[in-house]
């Protein structure tokens, strides 16, 4: 589910390029991911392959982050289990995590390894070439937050030149960027602020809190806070301090259930290390924001 409409029709393009490629295509179909940390670029790679495949019959999908790798006979030996995935007669949905990581002091170092199999379908073991077949790669990006930032890195820098940036990036089919939950105006202003970003977390939220059985309603502060506040590490952020949260079997989230703020320190940029009561204190510097001090809890209906 998503609540941006460019987001949901760049989606449902990439499906119908998968669903293209299972039924007429050859060799390696490649696309990048970017996003923010803790955004799901994982997750939207994952459910495009479940909405291609959703039995699991086309498919079998391998993750490998790249940021473990440390040298490139890792990369042949995961080469070799791509090759062998293909010969049970399943399609290769392969998750390249973090694939712009820096190797031997240069940023997305790895980039050249990877030209030969996106380009021929195959990969030299060191005594030959071996065929891959027909495939799926999927560049997740970890250091870059998008595709026009990876672009301009790949064909403008003298490092990403050095690297066959350029040859890199002309070998994908398609890029994506998983929408921000970040909000990119200053905190007062982020009430009146019309970002989509908003309703990205509201909807994390409602799955967040879905998990809580007992949970019926949300103090409106607090609710206010969770969608607008600064977030360090994107969804992540989010999720964590609703995990860390002191809910137990409470029918209403209150902002006493919050972690200690050494936690939220970890989670919320710009947070006051002295501060008593964060929320009161983030929520009384919005601009526009009127909800009466002791309002009802709001109720989640949805859970009902």
């Amino acid at each position: 589910a998503t609540c941006c409409p460019d987001h949901a029709q760049t989606l449902l393009r990439f499906e119908s390029r998968l669903k293209n490629h299972v039924n007429d295509g050859k060799g390696i179909l490649s696309f990048t991911i970017f996003g923010g940390p803790g955004s799901g670029k994982s997750f939207v790679a994952e459910e495009l392959a479940k909405a291609v495949d959703p039995g699991g019959n086309l498919f079998q999908s391998r993750i490998f982050n790249i940021s473990q790798f440390g040298e490139p006979s890792r990369l042949l030996d995961s080469l070799q289990s791509i090759q062998a995935i293909g010969l049970q007669g399943k399609i290769p949905f392969v998750m390249w995590d973090e694939f712009d990581t820096t190797y031997q002091g240069a940023q997305a170092g790895w980039l050249p390894y990877f030209l030969m199999p996106m380009q021929d379908a195959k990969f030299f073991d060191g005594s030959y070439d071996i065929a891959l077949g027909k495939c799926i790669f999927v560049f997740i990006g970890g250091t870059f937050r998008g595709e026009a930032e990876f672009r301009e890195w790949a064909m403008n820098s003298k490092e990403g030149k050095h690297l066959k940036g350029i040859d890199f990036h002309s070998r994908l089919d398609s890029s994506l960027t998983v929408p921000s939950v970040d909000i990119e105006v200053s905190d007062s202003e982020a009430w009146v602020d019309n970002s989509p970003a908003k309703l990205v977390r509201a909807l994390m939220l409602r799955n967040f809190l879905k998990k809580q059985d007992k949970l019926e309603a949300i103090n409106p502060d607090l609710l206010a806070y969770l969608i607008h506040v600064p977030l360090q590490h994107g969804v992540r952020s989010l999720q964590r301090i609703i995990t860390a949260s002191e809910l137990n079997s409470a029918p209403v989230f209150e902002t006493y259930h919050l972690p200690p703020t050494d936690v939220l320190q970890i989670h919320v940029r710009g947070l006051n290390p002295n501060c008593v009561d964060p929320v009161t204190d983030f929520v009384e510097k919005l601009t526009g924001y009127d909800v009466p001090r002791n309002a009802a809890p709001l109720g989640l209906k949805w859970k009902k």
